[in-house]
């Protein structure tokens, strides 16, 4: 696999490190300069013209030749910066790098006092090494994939453009996002079916508000997304509006073992503390700064690498509000195309007879949300004569029927089916 190479150019001040550096920090680029892989001569510094003489006696190949060297393995790498042709038709003559080649210019007066800099620059000094000549700049223009207007463009829409054309943002028909609502008004526990699908999954993400049993104690409220703890090595996400207690979260973090890199806290996270009856954003909360990452980065670096991602929602106001899968979308930033699966877990039935089954919520959830796929829980006398089921043919005629009525009501396949409260296991219509 090649390892992908942006090579940057341009003039002194156009802002090629400023490029390379937001590469670095935003995309995990590595950063490499072009005059740190220059070797030296006799103990002398690398002076310009050390660099075009290696042009000539290597066809431009050597910076190529050293980049391989400093990063065999596929990945991404930014290199500040080309100063000749000859280096770009280096790196574009070798099999093992895909090369995108970006130029940046400065136009009006940063070019003009680009120009005086590097007329007034000793030959030898690192000003110098920084600044090609006109007649270079103009050839590499030429040959560039993509030129950029600095004086135009902000450093973050440069940054935009450059990542646009390397394909660091993933393709938006990507359909790589299931959505987890609670049943209507957000009531029904998600936590075993976030806790039994979260190990395929990349990255588990949670919005909303407090589930109404925890408004009067928000200090009890889980923080992290509920399948954390089966779920290792994924990323977690707490997106914007979600709330968070701190010292809550720092015991669940303790308790789970989950490493300070695995965890994202949006900025505008709301943060609660007992006895303060107003709120306040994550990024004020000098005990979280080290978690602060906007959501929307998050997933962007997800969605480039095909990761999938596991939305889990909570109602977001009133606790009569209903929590719909339209809405954790727009909290969380996430386009309706991305989402490939909305799961709704069902009310259970905790009476024998079907009348006491939530049927108008169970159809208004349906209809709000859409799923594709329904959790459901057998309570009751269901739960008494299913408990020991392990495959849904072992179901009791009975269960049978219940199940049938539901799938005809909310229009949609029950494909995982707990047969009793206390169980443990989930019974699989279909493999996920």
């Amino acid at each position: 696999m090649a390892v992908t190479v942006v090579v940057v150019s341009g003039a002194g001040g156009a802002g090629r490190t400023t490029l390379a550096q937001g590469l670095a920090r935003r995309f995990g680029a590595r950063l490499l300069r072009a005059r740190d892989l220059l070797p030296t001569r006799d103990g002398e510094g690398p002076p310009r013209d050390w660099s075009a003489a290696l042009d000539e006696e290597t066809g431009g190949r050597w910076l190529a030749e050293a980049v391989l060297t400093q990063h065999a393995h596929p990945g991404l790498v930014v290199v500040d910066a080309v100063s000749s042709p000859p280096q770009v038709e280096g790196f574009r003559r070798s099999p093992r790098l895909r090369v995108v080649h970006v130029h940046l210019e400065a136009s009006g007066p940063a070019r003009a006092a680009s120009g005086a800099a590097r007329e007034a620059a000793p030959l030898h000094s690192e000003a110098a090494w920084g600044q090609p000549s006109e007649h270079a700049l103009r050839d590499l223009e030429l040959l560039a994939d993509l030129v950029l207007d600095t004086q135009r463009l902000s450093a973050d829409a440069v940054l935009v453009r450059v990542a646009s054309r390397l394909g660091l943002y993933g393709r938006p028909d990507e359909r790589l996002v299931d959505v987890l609502i609670g049943g209507p008004r957000g009531q029904e526990d998600t936590g075993p079916i976030a806790a039994h699908l979260a190990p395929g999954y990349d990255v588990l993400l949670r919005v909303g508000g407090l589930p109404p049993e925890h408004r009067g104690d928000f200090s009890t409220f889980p923080q992290l997304p509920s399948g954390a703890h089966t779920s290792s090595g994924a990323r977690l996400v707490l997106g914007p509006g979600t709330p968070v207690c701190v010292e809550r979260l720092r015991l669940e973090l303790e308790e789970r073992g989950v490493q300070p890199e695995q965890l994202f806290i949006d900025p505008r996270a709301v943060v609660l503390e007992a006895g303060h009856p107003g709120v306040k954003e994550a990024h004020s909360v000098a005990a979280l700064q080290g978690f602060l990452r906007p959501t929307l980065d998050v997933l962007d670096d997800a969605f480039a690498l095909r990761h999938r991602v596991l939305l889990e929602g909570t109602p977001t106001r009133a606790a009569s509000s209903d929590a719909t899968a339209s809405g954790c979308l727009a909290a969380a930033g996430i386009a309706p195309g991305r989402v490939a699966r909305t799961v709704l877990v069902c009310p259970t039935l905790e009476d024998a007879e079907p009348f006491a089954f939530d049927w108008v919520g169970l159809r208004r959830s349906a209809s709000l949300n859409a799923p594709t796929d329904l959790v459901l829980g057998l309570g009751g006398a269901l739960a008494t004569t299913n408990w020991g089921a392990r495959r849904f043919e072992q179901l009791t005629d009975a269960a049978r029927r219940h199940v049938e009525e539901v799938e005809r009501v909310a229009g949609a396949p029950v494909t995982f089916l707990s047969p009793s409260p206390q169980s443990r296991h989930l019974l699989e219509r279909k493999p996920w």
